[in-house]
């Protein structure tokens, strides 16, 4: 890896803090709500997945979040580049925003290497640095520090010239999503053009434009005429932000991406003598095999079974069925994929005493047309059955009369799609149930 993150003794060097800032919480925002308009559905699930239950806009202001965090004070100058006026930039520099992009995308290239934690700053590194990139002055003249010592009045307000285009131009240009979609009158081919991913490039673009931030012809007062005149390239530059950081995501977790196996999930559940484990994968893109692997201790693993991939998406749920010899017993997978590189999951235990007195009994399991749910109930009442998909849906509703003593209930699930699903008894429990 060219950088290695959480080490903390890093000297800590003063930048201007408004450096940390570009395009203000509601433009970076606007970037990432491009960007998702025009990502595929499999892209903006993978995605989803590694932003952790962040929202879009959380990811995009997530480098703001943390500057004031002494573990993150090495990407403190990674949110602009000086290019002086008549100069060009310095391809051998480091420690700017053309020279992190290009070390991000460098290593997400690599993704078989990285641990999900590392993936997702990247991600999140990606989300903000797009948008910064295309913030003219984060390409500013050192000078002036892009813009920040350049004191300008705005609609009669004194402020700085960095300011206006962080926040002032968004806010009084009332330049929103739609605002910036509807300027759109690129072409298919020149969207296209636009989506080449070339940091450098984007970096040239944005430093031709800083000359035209200035208006000292008024005496830096900024009038309705400057502001009339900038936002259409505001609206452009945040509209090719949102369009290049959809072509860096397409790149890096569409379909022809080199995207390791990402396991949506990875339980184990146990009845009397056996363990039934269950997993589910965003992709099987480039996977051969699933190597079971099983251990008494923790420690020392040994393969008990093989599952073959399915090799497309049109089923992502697997299971795998262990007689046990011990009543506890630890699990992992190893992912075989194509070019022979190997992936392990994380470890889960399983074992029937973690499970002999579950509510719910469900037979069988895995399942393929019809099951029966079993449980004890203490007295009469209408009670609901729901066949709750992870995806939040109720796929199935059943409603029973249930008496005091054992229940025994019949769910017909023919047409139902494969895959994990869980089966919630009102008032008593709940089990993962897997459909084939």
């Amino acid at each position: 890896m060219l950088r290695k993150y959480y080490i903390f003794s890093i000297i800590i060097t003063f930048f201007p803090s408004a450096f940390v800032f570009a395009w203000s919480a509601a433009g970076h925002g606007i970037v990432g709500d491009i960007a998702y308009n025009y990502l595929s559905p499999l892209t903006k699930s993978r995605v989803t997945y590694f932003l952790k239950g962040r929202t879009v806009h959380q990811a995009c202001t997530w480098m703001d979040s943390i500057k004031s965090m002494p573990q993150y004070s090495n990407l403190t100058p990674c949110h602009y580049v000086n290019i002086n006026f008549g100069t060009t930039y310095d391809t051998t520099s480091t420690n700017n925003i053309v020279f992190e992009l290009r070390s991000v995308l460098g290593e997400l290239s690599k993704m078989n290497n990285l641990d999900e934690n590392t993936i997702t700053q990247y991600v999140l590194e990606l989300f903000h640095l797009v948008g910064d990139i295309h913030q003219p002055l984060h390409c500013g003249y050192a000078t002036d520090a892009g813009g920040n010592s350049t004191r300008v009045t705005y609609l009669g307000q004194n402020t700085n010239l960095h300011s206006v285009w962080d926040y002032s131009l968004v806010q009084s240009g009332n330049i929103s999503l739609s605002s910036c979609l509807a300027s759109n009158r690129f072409t298919a081919m020149q969207i296209q053009a636009i989506q080449q991913v070339d940091v450098l490039a984007w970096m040239n673009e944005s430093s031709k434009l800083v000359e035209s931030c200035y208006y000292f012809e008024n005496n830096n007062i900024l009038d309705s005429n400057y502001i009339a005149t900038r936002i259409p390239i505001v609206k452009e530059q945040l509209l090719k932000a949102g369009l290049r950081l959809a072509s860096v995501l397409e790149m890096v977790f569409g379909s022809n991406s080199s995207l390791p196996v990402i396991f949506l999930s990875f339980d184990v559940q146990s009845a009397k003598n056996q363990n039934t484990l269950f997993w589910e994968i965003a992709t099987n893109q480039n996977v051969v095999q699933f190597s079971i692997e099983k251990s008494n201790d923790g420690v020392s693993f040994n393969k008990i079974g093989i599952v073959e991939s399915s090799l497309s998406d049109d089923k992502l749920s697997y299971y795998f069925v262990d007689i046990l010899a011990t009543n506890i017993a630890y699990y992992r997978l190893k992912t075989v994929f194509m070019d022979g590189s190997i992936q392990y999951s994380s470890v889960i235990i399983g074992g029937f005493e973690d499970v002999r007195n579950s509510a719910i009994d469900i037979l069988p399991n895995p399942v393929k047309s019809s099951l029966t749910v079993r449980f004890n109930q203490s007295n009469s009442k209408l009670i609901n059955i729901q066949l709750i998909g992870f995806d939040g849906k109720i796929y199935k509703t059943q409603q029973v009369q249930s008496n005091p003593g054992k229940m025994s209930v019949n769910l017909n699930l023919d047409g139902l799609k494969k895959g994990v699903y869980i089966i919630m008894v009102e008032g008593v429990g709940m089990q993962k149930v897997l459909v084939d």
